[in-house]
């Protein structure tokens, strides 16, 4: 009687570990109603392998050791990595904004001005202003300027 118990034990032990690696499946039904089975039912939808069989023994899958040292540097640059990263994408959006408010000051000067200025004349120095026509394309290109720095 007491050798038998512990051999019943082992057996029934033995009998769990081996149901325990069965593969395990995502069904989805015509419905759309999600479950988990070893198997899919008849009528299944879509099928999806979550667990391979034998993915939960100790010996083949466990990936290998790492020391405290190499897991605290390996966090500090995953750290780093994102401090930088966020770093770079406030840098870009602060340039972004100085750009969007340029170029919508300039369309405020542009539409508001009675005379341009468009810019002094290389053989006689004379300032030179902008008619109708050249100002209507100026104020074209700073609308458009605002279209693309300020989203």
């Amino acid at each position: 009687m007491r050798v038998t118990c512990p051999l019943m034990l082992a057996g029934i032990l033995l009998s769990i570990a081996g149901a325990a690696a069965a593969q395990i499946f995502e069904c989805t039904d015509a419905g759309g109603k999600l479950e988990f089975a070893q198997k899919c039912a008849p009528g299944t939808v879509r099928q999806r392998e979550v667990a391979k069989a034998g993915a939960a023994s100790l010996e083949s899958g466990s990936p290998p050791q790492t020391s405290y040292q190499e897991q605290e540097h390996a966090f500090r640059q995953r750290q780093f990595a994102r401090e930088a990263a966020e770093a770079k994408s406030r840098a870009a959006a602060e340039s972004a904004e100085k750009k969007c408010v340029a170029a919508r000051s300039h369309l405020v000067s542009i539409e508001n001005a009675r005379r341009v200025r468009g810019g002094n004349d290389p053989q006689t120095g004379e300032t030179s202003y902008l008619d109708d026509n050249e100002r209507a394309v100026a104020t074209q290109k700073a609308r458009e300027a605002v279209a693309a720095y300020c989203k």
